[in-house]
């Protein structure tokens, strides 16, 4: 924001006498906004707010602290491909319409234009980059890049809309491969199952779904295991996401990836006096297990 409005005030002297009066009210109300959120996190959390989140999920990350999302000089080419993509199949009009906000006599769009630019280059020089960092830079090229195709002189025909058109059957049936692929189809499947064996208020686990290794696949293209969090969704009430049987152990169904449940962790369980019993082809292409729960003689 200092950034922005810093920079603002430099390239466009006409908007000085306005940053007199308005600026100053307006960065008391945005403090007030932040406020919120920020002193009952640090009134709840003490120093552990400061360190873990300040210090360090912000200027670690920054600096490059953060190992599991900092790839290097890569780093530099995320961004741009990301911008790329996220405006497809407009983006072939992008870079002009940005370059030429700098040099434009209408007020807002140099001003979106230094928007746009304080961010890319904030979180391009920053150590550690994740897609969504960027996305702040999206409002500000969006209404650039409307301001350019709205003009007669470049405005797409035929052409463009076909590619428009074909794009988005692209990216749906793009969706649908990965979709299925990705194994959240036969997850989804999975929990839709459950839910219609027991309707009603249902003990449902998740169990060790997250990616297990310890390779953090940094600057790798492969999908990494996640908890899959739209399972919530699916199932339509909250479940328990554990790494723990003995929480397995509290509920009356669990679903898993294959593999996980090794014939140690099943003697883990039996230990536990729960019994796991696995429904056999229920999932396909068997990617995933569900287990009912016999908790006949449970000692937690």
């Amino acid at each position: 924001f200092s950034f922005i409005a810093g920079i603002t005030f430099w390239r466009l002297k006409d908007l000085r006498p306005a940053f007199r009066g308005g600026w100053l009210l307006g960065t008391l109300i945005l403090a007030g906004v932040i406020s919120t959120w920020y002193i009952p996190a640090y009134l709840a959390n003490g120093q552990v707010f400061v360190k873990e989140f300040l210090i360090d999920q912000n200027i670690g990350r920054f600096t490059g602290g953060d190992a599991a999302h900092s790839i290097g000089i890569a780093g530099l080419l995320i961004f741009p491909i990301v911008i790329f993509l996220g405006f497809v199949p407009w983006s072939g009009w992008l870079p002009k319409a940005w370059w030429n906000s700098f040099k434009s006599d209408d007020r807002t769009e140099v001003f979106c234009g230094i928007w746009a630019a304080v961010v890319f280059v904030f979180f391009t020089i920053s150590g550690a980059k994740l897609v969504h960092y960027i996305l702040p830079a999206f409002p500000p090229l969006a209404f650039l890049l409307a301001r350019r195709l709205n003009n007669p002189e470049s405005a797409y025909l035929l052409g463009g809309k076909a590619l428009c058109v074909g794009m988005a059957i692209f990216a749906n049936v793009a969706m649908m491969f990965w979709y299925t692929g990705s194994g959240q189809f036969e997850a989804h499947a999975a929990m839709r199952w459950i839910k219609s064996q027991h309707p009603g208020e249902l003990d449902v686990s998740v169990y060790k779904m997250g990616r297990q290794e310890s390779d953090r696949g940094t600057g790798s293209t492969q999908l990494r295991e996640t908890s899959l969090p739209s399972l919530v969704m699916v199932l339509g009430q909250p479940l328990r996401d554990t790494e723990s049987l003995a929480e397995v152990a509290r509920t009356k169904v669990m679903l898993t990836r294959k593999g996980r449940m090794t014939p140690e962790r099943m003697r883990e369980a039996e230990s536990l006096g729960v019994h796991l019993i696995l429904q056999e082809g229920l999932t396909k292409p068997g990617n995933f297990e569900v287990y009912l729960v016999d908790r006949g003689s449970l000692r937690l």
